[in-house]
């Protein structure tokens, strides 16, 4: 009822379920002065919920057999993973809580902001990615498909607030649909999903 779309897919024969949440957001939806904050909002999602801490996610998630996973491109982001059958329904509320009640640690965020500005410097040290930049910036100009790489200021300078704001403005389950693939009880999974989600 809320607007999220979702498709069930039964295949193959080994008993694993891959359960994937696919949101349209990413880098194309910041601004000039937010590039990577996509990318931020993404990391600081895997630290944690407001029921669970980012050891409690990794923990049940490898107890069903998988790990849970923050993709962050340019139109969408996912969320999800693979995990043993049995654990399809609970790993579907998983990846419920995460994405729906993402916590937002603040005490994560300076950490997080040396790790990109860590992989910024590698990155700019790579011929392949100084062409990709100077070729994305001519094809697609001011567009945030022209916009590779953010500045190191850009990325001290980001908020909490902005990320909060980020997340809500791009994230709604009417921007997002639901993959259920693998080998699964179909009306168990409808019945967490709809609770879950």
């Amino acid at each position: 009822d809320n607007g999220l779309e979702v498709a069930m897919v039964q295949w193959g024969a080994m008993p694993k379920v891959r359960v994937t949440l696919t949101v349209r957001t990413g880098n194309a939806f910041e601004k000039a002065n937010e590039v990577w904050l996509a990318d931020l909002t993404g990391d600081l999602m895997r630290e944690g919920t407001t029921t669970r801490t980012a050891t409690d996610i990794s923990t049940e998630a490898a107890r069903m057999g998988g790990s849970l996973n923050i993709s962050v491109g340019g139109d969408t982001t996912t969320i999800g993973g693979d995990v043993l059958s049995e654990f399809g329904a609970e790993y579907a509320g998983l990846v419920a809580d995460v994405v729906r009640n993402p916590k937002f640690p603040a005490t994560e965020l300076d950490r997080l902001k040396t790790n990109m500005t860590r992989n910024l410097a590698v990155a700019l040290s790579q011929p392949q990615q100084l062409a990709l930049q100077k070729f994305r910036a001519v094809l697609y100009g001011d567009h945030p498909y022209g916009r590779v790489f953010p500045t190191n200021e850009m990325i001290k300078g980001y908020t909490l607030d902005q990320i909060q704001q980020f997340y809500s403005a791009t994230y709604g389950a009417g921007r997002a649909r639901l993959y259920v693939v693998g080998t699964f009880d179909p009306a168990v999974i409808e019945g967490s999903i709809r609770k879950a989600f």
